[in-house]
């Protein structure tokens, strides 16, 4: 019996260091993405349309255009936007039920805020006008009179602080946060979560989620195409809300009925076939979105969960670093991808050099700030 729990703990363990590299893989994935974007073939730099006056609307999709492009980029990014923030958001839903037993309704907000709405607070007014600052400085090379940051900024805080970057993910978590505890952290709810033994049959599952992605999906992207909405730096991709928020309800649910206990088991039949939802999703991912979507999630995390095994120094600090890395790398890859524009050299060269330069320089930030106490709490 003793044997028996051991082994169990042990599992347990694996499986949360299996999640915890894979958020840190996601994050990676989340700097690629914003280092690339700079390159692909299908956004052009446009400097028209001025935002506030100061910056190109163009630019609130990624602060830097370049006018070297790769196709070899529209492919990898066009992938890795079919699932990468879906992914996010069912991943951090997995332990909040876990932590909401463990703290306590008044605790656990508090924790909540302070882990996502001070973060959102404090760094998009800081941290984001670097990044748009580039878009900026990018702009009056066409001739137009540049600001110094501090005007910029003022004209930035006038404006209402239009775009939050990739921070908005910040807002967007905390809120589904408080949702899904007042609306399903309830006795009822959750006993029935619990005998919920679908949990247990990756096929079944799959099918549910990709349905009700499908479902939660079409009816937006009609209404909103691919808008953002929202009011100043509180904004979200309209068309995918509410997929976000299945993932993340998905991902709560998974953790209340015990991850021990569903299809999450090394050397299950569902991680030892983790490339048939590769292949699925990489020949699904150019005409249907949801398919590709629960694919390549599910391919990522059966990939994660069969090959993690022990502990590696390198993943370790990186996921020590993942949240700072989040925060920090957009005005990094901004910063580079300017530098790099009147450079001659391949687009391929510039997406290498911004993503490793970039990822170096957020983990050695977040590194140093979270030696300060206070920023330590929250990053």
């Amino acid at each position: 019996m003793e044997d028996s729990m051991t082994q169990e703990k042990l599992l347990k363990k694996e499986k949360i260091l299996a999640f915890d590299y894979l958020r840190t893989f996601v994050i990676i994935l989340v700097v690629l993405h914003h280092a690339i974007l700079a390159y692909v073939t299908f956004i052009d730099y446009s400097g028209e349309y001025l935002v506030a006056d100061i910056v190109p609307s163009t630019n609130l999709l990624n602060p830097i255009f370049d006018t070297a492009k790769s196709w070899v980029f529209d492919i990898i990014l066009t992938i890795n936007d079919q699932y990468f923030m879906s992914l996010l958001f069912l991943l951090s839903g997995l332990f909040i039920y876990n932590s909401y037993e463990r703290k306590g309704t008044k605790k656990f907000f508090k924790d909540r805020f302070v882990r996502l709405g001070v973060p959102f607070l404090l760094f998009v007014p800081t941290i984001i006008p670097i990044a748009y600052y580039f878009a900026h400085l990018q702009w009056s090379i066409n001739g137009n009179t540049a600001l110094s940051f501090f005007g910029f900024w003022l004209e930035y805080a006038k404006a209402g602080f239009f775009a939050s970057g990739p921070l908005w993910f910040l807002w967007v978590l905390l809120l589904f946060n408080l949702i899904v505890v007042l609306l399903f952290f309830r006795p009822k709810i959750e006993n029935r979560i619990k005998n919920l033994k679908i949990f247990e049959h990756p096929v079944y599952l799959f099918i549910a989620l990709l349905l009700i992605s499908t479902i939660s999906f079409f009816p937006l992207l009609l209404i909103f195409g691919g808008s953002w909405i929202g009011v100043g730096p509180f904004t979200v991709q309209g068309s995918r809300v509410l997929h976000y928020f299945i993932f993340f309800l998905f991902g709560t649910f998974l953790g209340m009925y015990g991850l021990e206990k569903t299809m999450f088991k090394p050397n299950s039949s569902f991680t030892k076939f983790w490339w048939i939802y590769l292949i699925i999703g990489l020949i699904s991912f150019l005409f249907f979105f949801p398919l590709s979507c629960v694919s390549l999630s599910f391919a990522t995390i059966g990939f994660f969960l069969r090959y993690t095994k022990k502990r590696n120094l390198l993943m370790d600090s990186l996921n020590k670093n993942a949240f700072g890395i989040y925060i920090f790398h957009y005005m990094f890859i901004a910063g580079l991808q300017f530098i790099l524009l009147g450079i001659n050299i391949s687009a391929i060269t510039k997406g290498i050099i911004v993503f490793f330069g970039a990822l170096v320089l957020s983990w050695g930030f977040s590194s140093v700030f979270r030696k300060i106490p206070i920023v330590g709490r929250i990053i």
